[in-house]
């Protein structure tokens, strides 16, 4: 079990890795969307990076939970589909530090197709 178990959304975790996995997205989308923002829209004021570099978190947690949805099969349950659909909206209350915590609990969970 390497990196590569860690940073997966469809494998089962235990506590440990799902808080690796937390951190490790949650430095990833930090430093992605930042340096994006500056390479990418270099003429822009400081609010206008700031506001598009949570566009390209949003767009990340989005991503990541849709893949999650389907590929774990969560549709079948409920209460995990209502937990996964809470990411996003807990990117606009707390940013990336909020919305990640559902995705990290949810792969914790075991999934039966």
């Amino acid at each position: 079990m390497g990196i590569k178990h860690i940073i997966d959304v469809n494998t089962h975790k235990n506590w440990k890795q799902a808080t690796a996995f937390y951190f490790f997205y949650l430095f990833s989308i930090i430093a992605f969307s930042f340096l994006n923002a500056g390479l990418v829209f270099g003429k822009q004021t400081i609010e206008q990076k700031i506001n598009n570099s949570a566009l390209i978190g949003i767009f990340i947690i989005v991503v990541m939970v849709i893949t999650m949805i389907f590929k774990r099969k969560i549709y079948k349950n409920p209460f995990y589909l209502i937990i996964a659909l809470l990411a996003p909206l807990l990117y606009f209350l707390g940013g990336i530090y909020l919305a990640l915590i559902p995705v990290a609990f949810l792969t914790t969970r075991r999934f039966y197709a």
